[in-house]
């Protein structure tokens, strides 16, 4: 797990350090599922800190996917920012869902 929340801070850390010269306002929060399932949207972003109409913190996306992560329902999280227009950007929580096992088969 500790692998799977390195990675994604460390492609959010390079992206964000592109975009740190203009301070950057969140205009839209997203959540798209990489994996097999349903996922609840209300869900991530009732645990996410960031808001629509806040300006974009690296930190706070960080600990975005920590959360995310240490809910124990995901198996991957990462970010992606994507910029809107001018100074606004979307970002974009991209998360799988971890897999279950229903029930135990006898063999």
């Amino acid at each position: 797990m500790k692998l799977s929340f390195i990675l994604p801070v460390i492609m959010l850390a390079a992206v964000l350090a592109v975009t740190a010269e203009a301070a950057q306002v969140i205009k839209e929060i997203s959540v798209r599922n990489t994996g097999s399932g349903k996922m609840d949207e209300s869900y991530v972003l009732s645990q996410v800190s960031s808001k629509v109409g806040e300006e974009l913190n690296g930190q706070m996306v960080s600990r975005d996917v920590k959360t995310l992560l240490g809910g124990g329902k995901f198996s991957m999280v990462e970010v992606s920012v994507d910029p809107i227009d001018d100074g606004n950007v979307r970002l974009v929580f991209l998360v799988r869902n971890k897999l279950t096992l229903a029930s135990m088969v006898e063999v």
